[in-house]
Parts: structure tokens; C-alpha cells; sequence
């Protein structure tokens, strides 16, 4: 991480992923600072891990996939080709 100033030092949170919940913002004691080794940055957050052996997936925001994407625009070609429709 290489960036001076961080939403997560203004309450933003760390993207959180496991098969029961799906993705959900948590995480506490977040923290985005300059490492004491080099120029770069550290993000540290503590976790409360629950009691199942559930895998977990951490990301420092939600992840957008090309999927995703793909949808979006499809939805937006379609939206757009009948607002052309309904004008003529």
C-alpha cells in the first residue's frame, strides 16, 4: 500500500466474506499507517473469528468482478435501447 491518506483512518471498514454471511463490512482497532521498515503503508484491523471453521476472506474493499461489470452494462444497454424505443 502506497497512499498517504485512507478512508479506513475515517471509518471505513474491511470487506469481510464467509459462506454463511456473504460479504459484510467489520472489522475493529482499524488502522492505516506509515510501516516503521520502509515507505509503505500497513493496514492492521483486529477480528473476531466465530466458532465455526468457517473459511473467511478479507479485502480492503468489496470486490467488483468483471462479471459484475458485464451485468451492469447489459442492464444499462438495455435501459438505454428502450428509452430509444419509446422515443420514435
Amino acid at each position: 500500500m502506497k497512499k498517504k491518506r485512507s478512508l479506513f483512518n475515517e471509518g471505513m471498514k474491511i470487506s469481510i466474506h464467509t459462506k454463511e454471511k456473504g460479504w459484510v463490512n467489520g472489522g475493529k482497532n482499524i488502522v492505516y499507517m506509515k510501516s516503521k521498515r520502509n515507505n509503505d503503508y500497513v493496514l492492521s484491523f483486529e477480528y473476531q473469528f466465530d466458532d465455526s471453521s468457517n473459511l473467511t476472506y478479507f479485502a480492503s474493499s468489496l470486490p467488483y468482478t468483471y462479471s459484475n461489470l458485464i451485468t451492469y452494462l447489459d442492464i444499462l444497454k438495455r435501459k438505454t435501447n428502450q428509452k430509444h424505443a419509446s422515443n420514435k
